[in-house]
């Protein structure tokens, strides 16, 4: 079955299994985005072109368009909702509270 099929064809953050927490923290506030972690029950790949692609673009998340263009990429749980804040702006929305796991990152700086 492809992504589309499974997903639908709105905005889909394709995330590793590892981001899976961070990512749906940072989507909590948008029911608009459909979350897709890889590997799982609901979204195996049977020929792993997904975690090829994020290997070759050395990220661990991606947030896909409703065109199916990539709008950007996240490597950790802080760019992740870096990216989700930035599609709320690009979008004309108010900025989203980045997700606890910024908040955690911040903290760890100070």
């Amino acid at each position: 079955m492809l992504m589309d099929e499974r997903f639908g064809c709105g905005w889909r953050l394709v995330v590793d299994a590892s981001l899976e927490s961070a990512a749906r923290a940072a989507t909590s506030a948008h029911s608009d985005i459909a979350l897709v972690v890889l590997p799982s029950d609901e979204s195996r790949e049977t020929e792993g072109v997904v975690a090829a692609w994020m290997v070759r673009h050395r990220c661990r998340a991606a947030l896909v368009r409703p065109d199916h263009y990539v709008f950007g990429v996240a490597r950790d749980d802080l760019e992740l909702a870096q990216l989700v804040e930035e599609r709320a702006r690009a979008l004309g929305r108010e900025p989203e509270r980045p997700a606890i796991a910024a908040d955690r990152h911040l903290e760890e700086e100070a």
